[in-house]
Protein backbone atom coordinates (compact mmCIF):
# COMPACT_ATOMS: atom_id res chain seq x y z
CA UNK A 1 0.00 0.00 0.00
CA UNK A 2 1.34 3.23 -0.83
CA UNK A 3 0.01 6.68 -0.17
CA UNK A 4 1.05 9.84 -1.23
CA UNK A 5 -0.46 12.73 0.57
CA UNK A 6 0.55 15.27 -2.18
CA UNK A 7 0.49 15.04 -6.14
CA UNK A 8 2.04 11.83 -7.67
CA UNK A 9 3.62 12.43 -11.54
CA UNK A 10 4.43 9.01 -13.36
CA UNK A 11 6.68 10.43 -16.49
CA UNK A 12 7.33 14.16 -15.98
CA UNK A 13 10.08 15.74 -19.06
CA UNK A 14 11.40 18.19 -16.05
CA UNK A 15 12.42 14.86 -14.27
CA UNK A 16 16.17 13.53 -16.02
CA UNK A 17 15.73 10.29 -14.49
CA UNK A 18 12.12 10.07 -14.67
CA UNK A 19 10.94 11.43 -17.43
CA UNK A 20 10.10 8.11 -19.68
CA UNK A 21 8.20 6.14 -16.63
CA UNK A 22 6.34 2.50 -15.86
CA UNK A 23 4.22 1.90 -12.84
CA UNK A 24 2.70 -1.04 -11.83
CA UNK A 25 -0.24 -0.97 -9.34
CA UNK A 26 0.23 -5.10 -8.65
CA UNK A 27 -2.49 -5.65 -5.55
CA UNK A 28 -2.90 -2.90 -2.02
CA UNK A 29 -3.95 0.40 -2.65
CA UNK A 30 -2.40 3.26 -4.31
CA UNK A 31 -3.90 6.58 -2.59
CA UNK A 32 -2.78 9.96 -3.78
CA UNK A 33 -3.93 12.92 -1.91
CA UNK A 34 -4.33 15.40 -4.68
CA UNK A 35 -3.21 15.57 -8.71
CA UNK A 36 -2.24 11.66 -10.38
CA UNK A 37 -0.70 13.16 -13.04
CA UNK A 38 0.66 10.71 -15.68
CA UNK A 39 3.21 11.51 -18.80
CA UNK A 40 3.67 16.08 -18.59
CA UNK A 41 5.85 17.82 -20.53
CA UNK A 42 8.46 19.44 -19.41
CA UNK A 43 10.09 22.79 -20.04
CA UNK A 44 12.63 21.45 -23.02
CA UNK A 45 11.76 17.67 -22.85
CA UNK A 46 8.62 15.59 -23.49
CA UNK A 47 7.35 13.17 -20.52
CA UNK A 48 6.32 9.70 -21.00
CA UNK A 49 3.96 8.00 -18.42
CA UNK A 50 2.19 5.07 -18.09
CA UNK A 51 0.14 3.29 -15.17
CA UNK A 52 -0.75 -0.31 -15.61
CA UNK A 53 -2.90 -1.40 -12.84
CA UNK A 54 -3.80 -5.01 -12.14
CA UNK A 55 -5.74 -5.86 -8.83
CA UNK A 56 -4.82 -2.73 -7.12
CA UNK A 57 -7.12 -0.13 -5.69
CA UNK A 58 -6.00 3.22 -6.72
CA UNK A 59 -7.30 6.19 -5.81
CA UNK A 60 -6.46 10.13 -6.55
CA UNK A 61 -8.51 13.41 -6.00
CA UNK A 62 -8.09 14.40 -10.08
CA UNK A 63 -6.33 12.25 -12.77
CA UNK A 64 -4.52 13.93 -15.85
CA UNK A 65 -3.32 11.69 -18.71
CA UNK A 66 -0.65 13.60 -21.27
CA UNK A 67 -0.76 16.83 -19.59
CA UNK A 68 1.33 19.53 -21.85
CA UNK A 69 3.43 22.13 -20.54
CA UNK A 70 5.71 24.99 -22.40
CA UNK A 71 7.57 21.80 -23.71
CA UNK A 72 7.54 21.84 -27.57
CA UNK A 73 7.86 18.20 -27.63
CA UNK A 74 4.11 17.57 -25.66
CA UNK A 75 3.44 14.61 -23.60
CA UNK A 76 2.45 11.20 -23.83
CA UNK A 77 0.59 9.38 -20.88
CA UNK A 78 -1.44 6.23 -20.63
CA UNK A 79 -3.31 3.96 -17.88
CA UNK A 80 -4.29 0.71 -18.28
CA UNK A 81 -6.86 -1.20 -16.07
CA UNK A 82 -7.18 -4.96 -16.22
CA UNK A 83 -8.73 -5.44 -12.80
CA UNK A 84 -9.09 -3.76 -9.76
CA UNK A 85 -10.60 -0.23 -9.41
CA UNK A 86 -9.86 3.58 -10.03
CA UNK A 87 -11.48 6.16 -8.33
CA UNK A 88 -11.11 10.45 -8.37
CA UNK A 89 -13.11 12.32 -5.97
CA UNK A 90 -13.28 14.83 -9.02
CA UNK A 91 -12.16 14.69 -12.88
CA UNK A 92 -10.23 12.48 -15.02
CA UNK A 93 -8.72 14.78 -17.83
CA UNK A 94 -7.45 12.37 -20.87
CA UNK A 95 -5.12 14.22 -22.47
CA UNK A 96 -4.76 18.09 -22.08
CA UNK A 97 -3.03 20.29 -23.72
CA UNK A 98 -2.35 22.64 -20.51
CA UNK A 99 -2.17 26.13 -21.39
CA UNK A 100 0.79 26.85 -23.43
CA UNK A 101 1.97 23.58 -24.91
CA UNK A 102 3.71 23.61 -28.74
CA UNK A 103 4.17 19.77 -28.84
CA UNK A 104 1.35 17.72 -29.13
CA UNK A 105 -0.21 15.50 -25.98
CA UNK A 106 -1.56 11.98 -26.27
CA UNK A 107 -3.66 10.15 -23.65
CA UNK A 108 -4.55 6.72 -23.38
CA UNK A 109 -6.54 5.36 -21.12
CA UNK A 110 -7.16 1.56 -22.08
CA UNK A 111 -10.40 -0.19 -19.70
CA UNK A 112 -10.63 -4.24 -20.28
CA UNK A 113 -11.21 -5.14 -16.37
CA UNK A 114 -11.71 -3.60 -12.89
CA UNK A 115 -13.87 -0.94 -11.68
CA UNK A 116 -13.72 2.89 -12.97
CA UNK A 117 -15.64 5.34 -10.78
CA UNK A 118 -14.98 9.03 -11.88
CA UNK A 119 -16.28 11.73 -9.01
CA UNK A 120 -17.68 14.33 -11.30
CA UNK A 121 -16.65 14.98 -15.17
CA UNK A 122 -14.98 13.04 -17.00
CA UNK A 123 -13.23 14.54 -20.56
CA UNK A 124 -12.02 12.69 -22.94
CA UNK A 125 -9.35 15.70 -24.05
CA UNK A 126 -9.62 18.59 -21.66
CA UNK A 127 -11.66 21.67 -23.80
CA UNK A 128 -9.30 24.33 -24.26
CA UNK A 129 -8.83 26.80 -26.91
CA UNK A 130 -8.85 25.13 -30.63
CA UNK A 131 -5.43 25.58 -30.75
CA UNK A 132 -4.25 23.40 -27.94
CA UNK A 133 -7.32 21.09 -28.82
CA UNK A 134 -5.57 20.89 -32.53
CA UNK A 135 -2.64 19.13 -30.43
CA UNK A 136 -4.35 17.02 -28.01
CA UNK A 137 -5.19 13.36 -29.43
CA UNK A 138 -7.11 11.36 -26.68
CA UNK A 139 -7.96 7.83 -26.98
CA UNK A 140 -10.33 5.80 -24.95
CA UNK A 141 -10.32 2.29 -25.26
CA UNK A 142 -13.33 0.06 -23.76
CA UNK A 143 -12.64 -4.09 -24.54
CA UNK A 144 -15.39 -6.46 -23.62
CA UNK A 145 -17.79 -7.21 -20.70
CA UNK A 146 -15.65 -7.55 -17.66
CA UNK A 147 -15.10 -3.70 -16.24
CA UNK A 148 -17.82 -1.22 -14.79
CA UNK A 149 -17.61 2.87 -15.60
CA UNK A 150 -18.66 5.35 -14.26
CA UNK A 151 -18.83 8.94 -14.56
CA UNK A 152 -20.98 10.65 -11.64
CA UNK A 153 -20.88 14.18 -13.52
CA UNK A 154 -20.75 14.91 -17.23
CA UNK A 155 -18.89 12.96 -20.22
CA UNK A 156 -17.48 15.55 -22.80
CA UNK A 157 -15.45 14.77 -25.84
CA UNK A 158 -13.21 16.80 -28.07
CA UNK A 159 -13.32 16.81 -31.75
CA UNK A 160 -9.08 15.23 -31.36
CA UNK A 161 -11.51 12.26 -29.27
CA UNK A 162 -11.54 8.73 -30.17
CA UNK A 163 -13.42 6.41 -28.37
CA UNK A 164 -12.69 2.62 -29.08
CA UNK A 165 -15.45 -0.29 -28.44
CA UNK A 166 -13.98 -3.80 -29.18
CA UNK A 167 -16.30 -5.93 -29.12
CA UNK A 168 -15.48 -9.60 -27.63
CA UNK A 169 -18.93 -10.92 -26.90
CA UNK A 170 -22.47 -10.65 -26.82
CA UNK A 171 -22.46 -7.60 -23.76
CA UNK A 172 -19.81 -4.83 -23.95
CA UNK A 173 -19.46 -2.47 -21.01
CA UNK A 174 -21.26 0.34 -21.20
CA UNK A 175 -19.81 4.39 -20.26
CA UNK A 176 -23.11 5.26 -17.73
CA UNK A 177 -23.31 9.13 -17.04
CA UNK A 178 -25.05 10.04 -14.66
CA UNK A 179 -25.28 13.44 -16.18
CA UNK A 180 -25.07 15.11 -19.75
CA UNK A 181 -23.14 12.82 -22.36
CA UNK A 182 -21.79 15.05 -25.47
CA UNK A 183 -20.56 13.12 -28.17
CA UNK A 184 -17.60 14.22 -30.79
CA UNK A 185 -14.68 13.16 -32.75
CA UNK A 186 -14.54 9.67 -33.93
CA UNK A 187 -16.08 6.18 -32.62
CA UNK A 188 -13.80 3.07 -33.73
CA UNK A 189 -15.44 -0.44 -33.61
CA UNK A 190 -13.37 -3.08 -33.50
CA UNK A 191 -13.57 -7.10 -33.05
CA UNK A 192 -11.11 -9.09 -30.66
CA UNK A 193 -10.77 -11.91 -33.73
CA UNK A 194 -12.47 -14.42 -31.44
CA UNK A 195 -16.43 -13.84 -31.23
CA UNK A 196 -17.84 -13.86 -33.98
CA UNK A 197 -20.52 -11.42 -34.21
CA UNK A 198 -23.68 -12.78 -35.97
CA UNK A 199 -27.27 -10.62 -37.04
CA UNK A 200 -29.23 -8.73 -34.42
CA UNK A 201 -26.43 -8.37 -31.83
CA UNK A 202 -26.45 -5.09 -30.25
CA UNK A 203 -24.58 -3.47 -27.49
CA UNK A 204 -25.17 -0.26 -25.64
CA UNK A 205 -21.81 1.91 -25.41
CA UNK A 206 -22.74 4.98 -23.63
CA UNK A 207 -25.50 6.11 -21.55
CA UNK A 208 -26.41 9.61 -20.37
CA UNK A 209 -28.79 10.08 -16.97
CA UNK A 210 -27.70 7.13 -15.76
CA UNK A 211 -29.03 8.00 -12.35
CA UNK A 212 -32.42 8.46 -13.36
CA UNK A 213 -32.22 12.70 -12.73
CA UNK A 214 -34.81 13.08 -16.04
CA UNK A 215 -33.02 16.20 -16.78
CA UNK A 216 -29.26 15.40 -18.24
CA UNK A 217 -29.18 14.43 -21.89
CA UNK A 218 -27.57 13.23 -25.17
CA UNK A 219 -26.15 15.65 -26.97
CA UNK A 220 -24.49 15.43 -29.92
CA UNK A 221 -23.10 12.67 -32.40
CA UNK A 222 -19.92 10.80 -33.20
CA UNK A 223 -18.01 13.48 -36.32
CA UNK A 224 -16.81 9.80 -37.82
CA UNK A 225 -17.47 5.88 -37.32
CA UNK A 226 -14.16 3.89 -38.32
CA UNK A 227 -15.63 0.30 -38.43
CA UNK A 228 -12.16 -0.66 -40.26
CA UNK A 229 -11.31 -2.98 -37.73
CA UNK A 230 -14.56 -5.05 -37.17
CA UNK A 231 -15.47 -8.32 -39.04
CA UNK A 232 -18.50 -7.82 -41.14
CA UNK A 233 -19.69 -11.52 -41.67
CA UNK A 234 -21.98 -10.71 -44.66
CA UNK A 235 -24.05 -7.95 -42.55
CA UNK A 236 -23.09 -4.55 -41.80
CA UNK A 237 -22.64 -2.18 -38.06
CA UNK A 238 -25.68 0.30 -37.79
CA UNK A 239 -25.07 2.96 -34.97
CA UNK A 240 -28.37 4.31 -32.98
CA UNK A 241 -28.67 7.20 -30.98
CA UNK A 242 -31.26 6.72 -28.98
CA UNK A 243 -32.03 10.11 -27.57
CA UNK A 244 -35.72 8.89 -26.13
CA UNK A 245 -33.57 6.43 -23.88
CA UNK A 246 -30.38 8.21 -23.80
CA UNK A 247 -27.85 6.45 -25.00
CA UNK A 248 -26.06 5.53 -27.98
CA UNK A 249 -26.79 1.61 -29.33
CA UNK A 250 -24.24 -0.66 -31.89
CA UNK A 251 -25.79 -3.29 -33.42
CA UNK A 252 -24.65 -5.72 -36.21
CA UNK A 253 -27.37 -6.54 -39.00
CA UNK A 254 -27.84 -9.48 -41.31
CA UNK A 255 -27.62 -8.62 -44.68
CA UNK A 256 -31.01 -7.34 -45.64
CA UNK A 257 -31.97 -6.65 -42.46
CA UNK A 258 -32.78 -3.16 -40.82
CA UNK A 259 -32.53 -2.71 -36.92
CA UNK A 260 -32.59 0.86 -36.33
CA UNK A 261 -35.37 3.05 -38.73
Amino acid sequence: TVTVTSDMQIGNGNNPGGYNSIYTAQGGALTVGNYLLIGTGGSTRSGAGELDITGAAVSAKLISIGRGASSASGAKGAITITSGSLTTATDFWNADGGSSSAGTNYGFFNVSGGSVDIGTNFYNGYPRSAAIQARTVPTLTISGSNASFRVRGNYSAISNATLVATIAGPTHTAIRVDGNVTLNGTLAVETNGIYKVKGGDSWDLIVADAAGVGTNKLIGTFQKVDVSKAQQPGGSWRLNYDMANKKVVLAFAAKGTVIFV
